[in-house]
C-alpha cells in the first residue's frame, strides 16, 4: 500500500491552498535509472481516464494504471520543499 507522510500531505494541501484550487497529487514514473525509478510529481485538477485514485493521508493521489504496480509500496515524503520517494523494491539488473 502506498504511503504519504503527514508532512507531504500537508505540503500538497498548502500548495493547493496557495493556488486557490482543490485537486490531486499526480505521481508518475518518468524513467528507470541506476537501479531506481525516477518520479515526477504534479498537481492535477481532475483524474484522467485510466488513473488509479487513492485517498491517502487526507489527500487524493492519482497514478497512471500502467505505473501503479511499481508504486504500490512506495512512501512519499517532502524534505526542504522537494518530494522524495522511498521504494523498497529497487530495479534489479540481470
Amino acid at each position: 500500500m502506498m504511503k504519504v507522510t503527514e508532512r507531504a500531505a500537508n505540503y500538497v494541501q498548502a500548495l493547493h491552498q496557495e493556488l486557490g484550487e482543490e485537486g490531486f497529487l499526480r505521481i508518475r514514473i518518468k524513467s528507470e535509472c541506476c537501479n531506481q525509478y525516477q518520479y515526477s510529481f504534479s498537481l492535477a485538477l481532475s483524474p484522467q481516464d485510466g488513473d488509479v485514485t487513492e485517498e491517502i493521508s487526507g489527500i487524493t493521489v492519482l497514478v497512471n494504471q500502467a505505473d501503479w504496480r511499481y508504486m504500490k509500496d512506495i512512501k512519499v515524503d517532502v524534505v526542504d520543499g522537494e518530494f522524495i520517494v522511498h521504494n523498497p523494491h529497487p530495479l534489479l539488473s540481470l
